[in-house]
C-alpha cells in the first residue's frame, strides 16, 4: 500500500498519558473536514465488503493520525466507525459523498486529500471492483476533481502500491 502521510506543517508534538509522543494539529483545522476525511477512509475501506489482512490496522492508524482524532481510544474509534456505517445505511453513498464535499468546503487541497485517501483504501488490495469504482466516481464528481487529476492520483498510487 502506498504510504500516505499528512503534510500539515503546523503540528506540534504532545505527550499522551502513556508517554507516547503524538502530533497535535493546530486549532484552526476544521473538525467538519477531519470528520469528512475519516468518513472517506471508512467508506473506501468497506465499500467492497472485504477487508484484506492489514487493512483494518492501516485504517485505524490513518484515522488516529487525522486531525481531531488523535485523542481516540479503541472505543472512540469503534463509535466513529459505527456512526459512519449508520450514515451510509440511512442516506446512501451518493448523499454521503455530497456531504463530504460540503464538509470539506472549497479547499482544493482538502478535496484532493480526500480523493487520495479514498484511492489509497480502494487500491489497498491491488484491485478495483465495481462497487469501489462506483464510489470513486461518485466521490470524484462530488469533490469536483477533474478526470485528469483523478487518473493521475490513482496511477501514482497504483504504481507505488
Amino acid at each position: 500500500m502506498a504510504s500516505f502521510k499528512k503534510r500539515h506543517a503546523k503540528y506540534k508534538e504532545v505527550k499522551t498519558a502513556s508517554g507516547e509522543v503524538k502530533l497535535q494539529p493546530p486549532a484552526e483545522v476544521p473538525s467538519d473536514a477531519a470528520q469528512a476525511l475519516v468518513e472517506v477512509m471508512c467508506i473506501s475501506s468497506c465499500v467492497d465488503g472485504i477487508l484484506v489482512e492489514g487493512e483494518t490496522e492501516d485504517l485505524a492508524r490513518q484515522i488516529l493520525d487525522t486531525p481531531g482524532f488523535l485523542h481516540l481510544d479503541a472505543d472512540g474509534l469503534a463509535n466513529t466507525l459505527a456512526n459512519v456505517a449508520k450514515k451510509v445505511s440511512e442516506e446512501g453513498l451518493d448523499a454521503r459523498a455530497k456531504a463530504i464535499a460540503k464538509a470539506l468546503g472549497p479547499d482544493r487541497n482538502a478535496r484532493d486529500e480526500a480523493f487520495t485517501l479514498a484511492s489509497v483504501f480502494v487500491l489497498y488490495d491491488g484491485e478495483v471492483g465495481p462497487e469501489e469504482q462506483e464510489w470513486l466516481d461518485m466521490l470524484q464528481r462530488a469533490l469536483e476533481i477533474s478526470d485528469e487529476k483523478a487518473s493521475h492520483i490513482t496511477a501514482v498510487l497504483a504504481e507505488h502500491g
